[in-house]
């Protein structure tokens, strides 16, 4: 009896289901769409290189993206307009719903006169209880940022009329390290935002 309840808590926690499989996403049949907007997300579509908008990964994971009013700045000594959004991907227990872990990215820009003047980039792990238990954040694998830090300036992007940001980021299970089965997850997600304070479209990567 101990071994079966062993057994359930560890699949509560590290989220296996039937149809998950302990691959890297891309099990998902035809397309899905995202939880709180966007597109479609590509599963099933052909797979390109990373980075790409349509690159096949985390199809299994919806992504939700909140936005926060737009609020005022002075940058460079001229007054702007700035709007901060944050993109998550959330993994779950497959039975419970409760979330083990999220990855994030949060994307602050403003500008003026239809241009992007500044964009700073943040992007993190969140894990539940259980998540820090079971699962080990690896690091940050794809930017399309030319820095790489966990806080980018992203400071190539400033001057233009979009802007496209993405970043992709690894969790494995704690099996992993002890010769047991191995789960790893390689979540991603991308945004195109405007001079005009629009998110023009967002994905998974």
């Amino acid at each position: 009896m101990r071994t079966i309840m062993v057994v359930l808590a560890l699949v509560a926690a590290l989220g296996v289901c039937a149809t998950a499989g302990a691959g890297t996403g891309g099990a998902g049949g035809g397309d899905q769409t995202y939880g709180g907007g966007g597109g479609l997300d590509g599963c099933g579509s052909e797979a390109v290189g990373v980075g790409d908008p349509n690159y096949d990964g985390a199809c299994d994971y919806p992504e939700t993206l909140d936005s926060v009013g737009e609020y005022a700045k002075t940058i460079d000594g001229a007054a702007s307009r700035c709007r901060r959004v944050e993109e998550r991907i959330t993994y779950r227990a497959a039975i419970a719903r409760t979330m083990i872990w999220q990855y994030v990215q949060q994307i602050e820009w403003c500008w003026r006169g239809g241009i992007i003047r500044t964009v700073n980039r943040i992007r993190f792990p969140r894990l539940s209880f259980a998540g820090s238990i079971y699962w080990d954040f690896k690091g940050h694998i794809a930017s399309s940022c030319a820095s790489w830090s966990d806080y980018s300036t992203c400071s190539e992007l400033a001057g233009r009329a979009t802007a496209y940001i993405a970043t992709q980021g690894k969790f494995q299970s704690f099996s992993c390290g002890v010769k047991l089965f191995c789960i790893t997850k390689a979540p991603g997600m991308w945004a195109r935002i405007n001079g005009s304070g629009k998110v023009l479209d967002y994905g998974t990567l």
